[in-house]
């Protein structure tokens, strides 16, 4: 479903690294680009380039480590006569180990199929070989932002109790990152691409967005190809992950997730529930969830968000100019919408406008940078807003996009199902405008992407259920604007295990928000397996608080799992 990746006009939502990098800054004002994030030493650490074959590339920072041989059989299961390998691991920058694996692209033709070369980091755990538990695989979201550069920044995401005894995990899903990453237009074409009309509202506005669209959409085929799309979904990257799982030797995954990787986790657990040890979904988005609904969920999630952002400028924000704070930024909107601003040889019009101004939506402590930059724009000046909106989509100086802008819709439309006549889109954007007028249409509008997408959907919207895996833990903050909060309570109702804690807070997932409540529990239960009553909330203190009238057991212990009901298609 589109908007689990995307803001406001086509721009990524699902992933965490906003909130890692204002950690990495000390909450300042300046931050990473979702592709982009901060590296946890002082020395910046180069990108790991893509790994073409299985033969390891020459080391980026030190001698190579010996290789990690997996058992065999593999832990967990077979893999239709698929041999797993033994993983060679060399330094790429101290004290991060680089590697790649070769992934069938059909994985129901597992020893005849082309190949995917796929990208590996970890973190050796820093503690006691004594003290080790295993692997510990991490997803920051998207779908399309790299795990492998989120893992050189872990230390600002995870306690040290947490990698004190895993080794921290990341790969990158086929077509993202630096896993064979696709790139749908040129840096023009996407800067056309992502300014096109975020509400049109003529039939000739309406034509002009659904140009865009198809050429997108065959920027992509041509790029990757029909069988590569068809083979990028979520669930073709949650048997990557467990075939990844046994080659590192572990008998059942530990995982954290962010956002679209709560998806990621989800799928995975529904898939293969027996082979799950510990799961933390943060930002949880819904399988169960079809992508318009989503996206109306989403828009009334961010013009929330900026209800809030209004209500802090009470105390006065320059742009508003003593005047009422709604009415001034919609009359700015308006002002920039007839007249965009020039901002060097770019143009800022509504649809980078609300890209900018949907970035601040992610932390609240970049509030005063969206005021700053709106009160520059009443003033004629765009660059502020056009830089927030750059970060967003993962622009560059030097107007190259990452292979987020390009794999996040690539994945969205086969993971889900999608109207393919622009009529619907039209009414469900109008429907939209009457819940959230600020963001309703732009996000409504930004999945017509997948109307007319060249291979068919993978995933029907159905409830995951994962029966037979061990208690799972769904956290979702109560402000969220991305993926707000009622999507982890449905999705941890309808997981057999599923136990929900509610964070009170701000924000696009808990990260950053400065929860010790919360990195208490999830560090908790990774470790020992032992998680909070189902229902409990916390906030910025130290311990979470049980739910009203509830006994403090764990949702492990519901007596009788829910079946999914029959005939959901999935693949």
């Amino acid at each position: 479903m589109a908007p689990r990746r995307r803001g406001p006009h086509r721009t990524p939502v699902l992933t965490v690294f906003v909130a890692l990098a204002l950690l990495a800054a000390g909450c300042g004002a300046s931050k990473k680009s979702a592709a982009r994030p901060p590296t946890p030493t002082p020395t910046p650490t180069p990108s790991v380039s893509p790994v073409p074959s299985p033969t390891p590339s020459p080391s980026l920072g030190g001698p190579s480590t010996a290789p990690s041989t997996a058992a065999s059989p593999a832990p967990g299961g077979g893999f239709g006569g698929l041999a797993v390998p033994a993983l060679t691991w060399h330094t790429c920058t101290a004290p991060f180990q680089c590697s790649s694996i070769q992934v069938p692209l059909d994985w129901s033709k597992p020893t005849s199929a082309p190949t995917v070369t796929l990208s590996l980091i970890r973190l050796p755990a820093s503690g006691a070989k004594s003290e080790r538990i295993g692997s510990l695989f991490v997803n920051p979201g998207g779908p399309g932002a790299s795990a492998v550069d989120f893992v050189r920044s872990i230390q600002f995401v995870l306690p040290d109790s947490v990698l004190r005894r895993f080794d921290i995990v990341g790969f990158d899903p086929r077509g993202m990152g630096h896993s064979q990453p696709i790139s749908c237009l040129s840096g023009p074409q996407m800067d056309a691409f992502l300014a096109s009309n975020p509400a049109p509202s003529t039939q000739a506005d309406i034509d002009a967005v659904v140009a865009a669209d198809k050429q997108f959409d065959a920027g992509c085929l041509a790029a990757a190809g029909s069988a590569f799309l068809a083979h990028i979904d979520t669930l073709d990257a949650d048997r990557d992950m467990d075939f990844i799982r046994a080659a590192l030797g572990d008998a059942k995954l530990t995982y954290v997730g962010y956002s679209y990787g709560t998806f990621l986790g989800a799928e995975y657990a529904n898939l293969f529930p027996t082979h799950v040890r510990a799961l933390v979904l943060d930002g949880a988005v819904d399988p169960a969830v079809g992508a318009l609904a989503f996206d109306a969920q989403q828009a009334q999630g961010f013009d929330n968000e900026m209800g809030q952002f209004f209500a802090s400028c009470a105390s006065g924000c320059a742009f508003a100019n003593g005047t009422n704070v709604r009415a001034a930024f919609q009359a700015l909107e308006a002002k920039v919408t007839a007249n965009p601003l020039k901002v060097g040889s770019r143009m800022l019009n509504q649809a980078l406008f609300l890209d900018g101004v949907a970035d601040a939506m992610y932390q609240p402590a970049e509030w005063p940078t969206l005021a700053s930059a709106l009160q520059a724009a009443s003033n004629g000046d765009g660059a502020k807003l056009l830089g927030l909106a750059d970060e967003i989509t993962d622009r560059s100086s030097n107007g190259t996009y990452d292979a987020l802008t390009s794999a996040g819709p690539a994945v969205d439309c086969v993971d889900s199902t999608y109207p393919t006549d622009v009529a619907t889109f039209q009414a469900d954007a109008q429907a939209a405008a009457a819940q959230a007028p600020i963001f309703g249409p732009a996000i409504v509008w930004s999945s017509l992407v997948c109307a007319f997408w060249p291979v068919p959907p993978v995933i029907t919207p159905a409830p995951v259920h994962a029966i037979g895996a061990p208690p799972i833990m769904v956290v979702g903050t109560t402000g969220d604007p991305a993926t707000p909060y009622p999507l982890a309570v449905s999705l941890a109702s309808e997981l057999s295990s599923g136990v929900l804690l509610k964070h009170v807070g701000q924000g696009h997932t808990s990260l950053g928000q400065g929860s010790d409540c919360v990195t208490n529990a999830e560090a908790t239960y990774l470790i020992s397996l032992s998680a909070p009553a189902n229902g409990a909330s916390c906030g910025n203190g130290g311990s979470p608080t049980p739910p009203a009238g509830g006994s403090g057991v764990s949702a492990a212990y519901r007596p009788e799992p829910r079946t999914r009901p029959s005939g959901t298609p999935r693949r």
